[in-house]
């Protein structure tokens, strides 16, 4: 097993494996080399890693193990993690694709719309409108979930109450 002694990973008896006795790479090794390559073929002003906040830890060491590697663009390779959603897996087939999220949250906020015919009457594109009101809403309720301390849950039913009222969404525009 070949290891480097590095004091910045306390957790891990300060060595990082770097890769197996049988010389096999580890997802570690491989997102070193990706770095390296992708810097050499475009040189980035910055790179940026958009990955699960379940894997915060890797992205730590792989960000630490560039810089101890004194590359002079180590700085410039950033991580922005997400969090997941609660019951959703593709491994388990329970995976809903944001298009369908939209959609349904479209669909919700024309249903609302719809209740006031009057005003419905005085939208120009109902069904455009209340797509983007839609949209907005997945947005409202995808920031308002602790999204990197937990998975946050998902619901359309809570969509709904968002967009009928609960939080008011203030809609401004220019003729």
């Amino acid at each position: 097993m070949y290891a480097r002694r590095v004091s910045a990973f306390p957790t891990f008896q300060n060595f990082l494996l770097i890769n197996l006795l049988d010389g096999t790479s580890i997802y570690l090794t491989r997102d070193i080399g990706g770095a390296v390559e992708r810097y050499e073929k475009y040189k980035f002003d910055k790179m940026i890693y958009v990955v699960s906040s379940q894997q915060d830890q890797h992205m730590s060491q792989f960000l630490k193990v560039l810089e101890l590697l004194g590359l002079p663009w180590a700085k410039s390779v950033i991580h922005v993690n997400y969090g997941l959603v609660q019951g959703m897996s593709t491994r388990k087939g329970t995976v809903v694709f944001l298009d369908q999220i939209i959609k349904e949250a479209g669909q919700v906020m024309h249903d609302q719309m719809q209740k006031n015919a009057e005003k419905y009457a005085a939208v120009e594109d109902p069904e455009n409108t209340s797509l983007e009101i839609g949209i907005t809403g997945v947005k409202i309720q995808d920031m308002a979930a602790k999204r990197c301390v937990s998975p946050s849950s998902f619901s359309i039913l809570c969509l709904s109450i968002i967009l009928s009222g609960s939080i008011t969404i203030h809609l401004t525009g220019t003729a």
